[in-house]
């Protein structure tokens, strides 16, 4: 299946880099590597390190800054609906799935094409540490790093260059959108925004990652407007006691998440509709939402204080 997106001299350039990385095993392993800095759980780590151990608030503008960028970039893939190039050509290998354990072919497991949703990370992620921090080396390390990543995507043969170029743009555009509207609305008025946003896309989008994220945003919504309301934790300075916060939340968030999914597994989580994917959102809205809100009161009641 053709789209308005396909360009036929990006077929020869994905397989004139496969042949390159044909039969050098370390030049693929480089391209796995670099492919992770674009992985969606790198910001996410480092919003909750920031929530859970140094400065909640900015803990939470990194969560929200990166999943608006990522829900927006859901929602055009399901628009544009761009099969990913190995898909469409038979001599393009597909070197490294979205979703390792599911089928290749499976579009609900592996997503579109356009645009990439690695590209769009790497490059939100870059330029929010700029605006968080205002150091020039994350401006002079913004094209290296986002070159190298979406170099990778197109070597491992999932997304044409297209693709990248069209994530890494998008991925800048819409932080600086994000960063307006979080300085300009009110938190209430943020939250409902992203709300309705995020569930605009259920009504068409049928992917696994854009579930996954629809239930990530709501829940750290939620568990936020919980801790304001009813905890109203302090970070702090301690090294071990911020250690032991982030390490326990990151076990309670993979207890609930991957316990949902080994409870409901043969029931939904092997089926391709509606249901499966409103489940995948429940479980990280609910894995999110008792992180980024319940958790914390073991900080203002004696636990990690």
């Amino acid at each position: 299946m053709r789209t308005f997106l396909n360009f036929d001299w990006e077929y020869p350039l994905i397989l004139w880099i496969q042949q390159i990385i044909n039969g050098r095993p370390f030049l693929k392993g480089l391209f796995v590597l670099f492919t992770q800095f674009g992985e969606p759980y790198i910001p996410v780590i480092l919003a909750m390190v920031l929530y859970l151990g140094l400065d909640k608030r900015k803990g939470i503008y990194t969560a929200l800054c990166f999943v608006f960028p990522q829900l927006l970039t859901g929602q055009i893939k399901n628009t544009v609906k761009r099969r990913r190039p190995y898909m469409d050509n038979e001599m393009i290998e597909c070197l490294h799935p979205a979703d390792t354990e599911g089928d290749i072919y499976d579009i609900v497991a592996q997503g579109y094409s356009f645009p990439s949703g690695h590209a769009t990370s790497i490059s939100s992620m870059m330029c929010l540490l700029f605006l968080q921090t205002g150091e020039k080396i994350f401006r002079y390390l913004y094209f290296p790093v986002v070159f190298l990543v979406c170099l990778s995507r197109v070597a491992l043969g999932v997304h044409y260059l297209s693709d990248v170029l069209a994530g890494a743009l998008f991925g800048v555009v819409f932080v600086c959108v994000f960063d307006i509207l979080y300085k300009r609305l009110e938190k209430k008025q943020l939250y409902l925004f992203l709300f309705l946003l995020s569930a605009a896309g259920v009504f068409f989008c049928r992917s696994n990652d854009y579930f996954s994220l629809v239930g990530l945003v709501n829940g750290v919504m939620a568990g936020d407007l919980f801790e304001e309301r009813f905890v109203g934790f302090e970070n702090t300075k301690k090294p071990l006691k911020i250690v032991l916060r982030i390490l326990f939340g990151a076990v309670l968030f993979l207890s609930i998440s991957e316990g949902m999914k080994l409870s409901f597994a043969q029931l939904f989580l092997k089926e391709d509709g509606l249901p499966a994917l409103l489940l995948r959102s429940f479980r990280y809205c609910l894995s999110s939402f008792a992180v980024f809100g319940p958790y914390t009161c073991l900080f203002r009641y004696g636990l990690f204080n």
